[in-house]
């Protein structure tokens, strides 16, 4: 299940651009330029060096809600649950409407089997957003796991409805899972 909830959170980062990160005289950049150059690095794969980012502009603007919510992502796609649960905590102080950050706390919840959290914060996202692709899914997800089939089947089929989400092997997912919880 660990890889079901991953596949809707692989494409959660907020920001991105497509440009190369530009090594050359990063000392004296703004919270806002090391955010920028933590997106360049996720976007090349190299986890190790966005987290470095997003925490050097971190340092300088604690509330910069683009690096608080990329570095939970990051650090939820490094493992490191507990740490990616704090960054969308507090990204929650600083915007508590934000569908997304709710909906990131709930995989990261869900991740560590804290079921009654995990939905909490989905359905939070739910009321913020009902038609956000990836709370759908992580319902699914979530209720899968706690054998509440019919439940799932709704919540995939939504999903599915509302269109493709940021990774299109969510759509790919959902589909499967929907034929093994139909007994296909």
């Amino acid at each position: 299940m660990a890889g079901l909830v991953a596949v809707a959170l692989m494409g959660a980062i907020v920001g991105c651009g497509d440009k190369e990160p530009d090594d050359s005289g990063t000392e004296g950049l703004s919270a806002e330029q090391r955010f920028e150059e933590g997106n360049d690095y996720y976007q090349q794969g190299n986890l190790d060096n966005a987290a470095s980012s997003f925490e050097a502009a971190l340092k300088l603007e604690p509330r910069h809600l683009g690096s608080l919510t990329n570095l939970g992502v990051v650090y939820y796609q490094l493992g490191r649950l507990e740490d990616a649960v704090g960054q969308f905590e507090a990204g929650l102080e600083v915007d508590s409407s934000d569908a997304q950050l709710h909906y990131l706390l709930g995989a990261a919840r869900l991740q560590q089997s804290r079921y009654e959290d995990a939905e909490r914060s989905f359905l939070q996202a739910k009321g913020l957003q009902p038609d956000l692709p990836e709370v759908h899914f992580g319902l699914g997800a979530l209720y899968k796991l706690q054998g509440k089939t019919d439940e799932a089947i709704a919540a995939f089929e939504r999903f599915l409805e509302l269109g493709p989400a940021q990774d299109p092997r969510a759509s790919e997912e959902a589909e499967r899972e929907l034929l093994e919880l139909r007994g296909q």
